[in-house]
């Protein structure tokens, strides 16, 4: 998570400077140095990040039942594989923009990149719509610093791309677009929605219809299996282990001998256990979390081989 808080707080900052530089070029000649390390950290931060901050929004933000957002497959789009969808075009357009900063006669005649940045811009802006308005993702149920910064990244982004595109507009010559390209262009953006539609249907028909009830120690079932032992359970249709099996046992063991305490610590469980599984996004995280609740499962091993010893004395 700290890794991932530098990568995107660092991709916000990188975004604004280079939003002040293009800005600064609607004014001046383009402030392209001539040192090469710094053309290639304004091409990146300007090309190369959209694409990345699309991708792992794909994968960050994964609705875990049919209720987490709204009961249809639209507010599902862009979670996983339909989320993933449109990257390669944001890929396309950040080759063509590395090109476009560091060469002025490819500038000129660069139509194609002035129709990428304008089709970039837009799927930048209608993912700040849908998050910020409709609640396409998690982002939604975050609060604060987050959601702006979230909507911050891709509204900036947005805002380069548009910028680039007027500037390329302003020097480059006037050439009619070339009719083929324009047809493959949009044409496989169109088959690309439409993969989209049907990605995010599928999606949320394998969706479970409620949310799960033993949030955190299933979500860390989810590990790698090499490590967490883990296999399908054959009527709840989800991964448990051995580790989920001693809970589970130690819950219904309090649930019947102590009732009272049982339904006060899962009042409690229901409103911390989803907020914490909901951060565990990948098998790496859940990996981290199998571990952690390691010695908590010794010690209701421990206190269930101990209820049995005096059970039996």
């Amino acid at each position: 998570m700290v890794l991932w808080g530098i990568w995107f707080w660092g991709g916000v900052i990188a975004q604004t400077i280079c939003a002040v530089h293009v800005i600064t070029a609607a004014v001046k000649k383009w402030p392209v140095s001539s040192r090469r390390w710094i053309q290639v950290w304004w091409a990146y931060s300007i090309g190369a990040l959209p694409p990345l901050w699309q991708a792992l929004s794909s994968v960050a933000f994964v609705a875990e039942w049919k209720g987490d957002r709204h009961r249809h497959w639209f507010y599902y789009i862009h979670d996983e594989s339909a989320g993933l969808v449109l990257v390669p075009f944001l890929l396309l357009t950040a080759l063509f923009v590395s090109r476009a900063l560091t060469n002025e006669a490819f500038r000129k005649r660069s139509v194609a990149t002035l129709v990428m940045l304008l089709t970039s811009a837009a799927v930048c802006a209608w993912y700040c719509v849908s998050v910020l308005f409709f609640q396409f993702t998690d982002a939604g149920n975050v609060h604060g610093v987050a959601v702006l910064a979230w909507l911050f990244f891709p509204g900036v982004s947005g805002l380069n791309y548009l910028l680039l595109a007027l500037l390329i507009w302003r020097d480059m010559e006037r050439r009619p677009p070339a009719i083929s390209f324009l047809v493959v262009w949009f044409g496989s953006l169109i088959l690309a929605l439409v993969a989209k539609v049907v990605l995010a249907m599928r999606f949320y028909e394998q969706l479970p219809d409620e949310r799960p009830d033993c949030f955190v120690v299933s979500a860390a079932a989810k590990g790698h299996r090499s490590l967490v032992r883990s296999w399908q359970h054959p009527t709840l249709g989800k991964p448990v282990n051995r580790q989920w099996e001693r809970f589970k046992a130690f819950e219904n063991a309090l649930a019947l001998r102590s009732p009272q305490n049982h339904r006060r610590l899962r009042a409690v469980y229901n409103r911390v256990g989803p907020v914490v599984a909901c951060g565990i996004r990948n098998r790496w995280l859940a990996d981290v979390v199998y571990l952690a609740l390691k010695p908590l499962e010794w010690c209701v091993a421990a206190i269930g081989w101990l209820g049995r010893r005096f059970r039996q004395g």
